[in-house]
């Protein structure tokens, strides 16, 4: 996840091809996380 300060606002912009920061997850890809909690679109 990267910030972007815009005056008082804070814009976080996620990077899909990341991993997570905690060593006992650090394997797993983000786009991986994101795809459990998000709907498909043939599911919807």
């Amino acid at each position: 996840m990267r910030r972007e300060r815009n005056g008082r606002r804070s814009r976080y912009i996620l990077c899909m091809g990341g991993t997570l920061r905690h060593p006992a997850a650090a394997s797993v890809p983000v786009r991986g996380v994101l795809e459990l909690f998000t709907p498909h679109a043939g599911e919807r």
